[in-house]
């Protein structure tokens, strides 16, 4: 505005000044569309879920018996008791199955129709090496070894004494080479916890 009062036009070429417009902020939000029920399907995990291990035998267990009844997760997880989230991280291996209540474990066996000691087993709560003697096995096995050893069948192909002393998983290679021995020569060198035919079949430990 000038000494006049009259407002000044802008000088020529100049540019005139704007108010600046309003933002407006879209959020767009996507709707699923329903759909037939969630089946076992393979869907890629994000990379903080992703898990390198293989998926627990009991989980593998439990989904083949539900994609043979057309059972969906959700019903899956309806019958062993547990909610759908949490059967998701026992699937993906992101929560133990060991750490499974008995509850849920003897639910589990009942939807498999086999024993709890089998689901225990299978869950990694339970290994064969429990139903021994931890104070007496390794002195067993040695015992066991050297039987093998001297064996005219089984000699030849026995691992020598650095190859069964390296082996170290629990005992499990050595149980289960143990286990087939004693099967094969009708011996018994393990001390056994006393149990009912029904379990000695399922972990082959006659």
């Amino acid at each position: 505005m000038n000494k006049t009062g009259k407002t000044k036009a802008p000088a020529k070429g100049a540019a005139a000044t704007k108010a600046p417009a309003p933002v407006e902020i879209v959020v767009a939000v996507r709707r699923e569309k329903p759909g037939p029920k969630a089946g076992f399907k393979k869907k890629k995990l994000p990379a903080r879920d992703t898990v390198t291990t293989r998926q627990p035998v009991l989980m593998e267990m439990l989904t083949e018996a539900a994609k043979a009844r057309g059972d969906t997760p959700h019903e899956l997880a309806s019958k062993i008791g547990i909610g759908y989230p949490y059967l998701m991280a026992l699937m993906r291996g992101s929560r133990p199955t060991a750490t499974m209540e008995r509850e849920k474990l003897v639910l589990a066996a009942d939807y498999l129709d086999v024993s709890v000691a089998q689901v225990y087993i299978w869950a990694g709560a339970l290994s064969p090496a429990d139903f021994f003697a931890r104070s007496t096995l390794n002195k067993e096995l040695g015992t066991l070894y050297l039987a093998m050893r001297n064996h005219p069948d089984w000699g030849p192909y026995c691992p020598d004494q650095k190859e069964w002393d390296a082996i170290d998983d629990g005992n499990r290679m050595k149980l289960m080479l143990a286990l087939l021995f004693e099967h094969v020569t009708g011996n018994q060198y393990l001390s056994r916890t006393h149990l009912s035919q029904e379990v000695v079949d399922e972990l082959g430990l006659d």
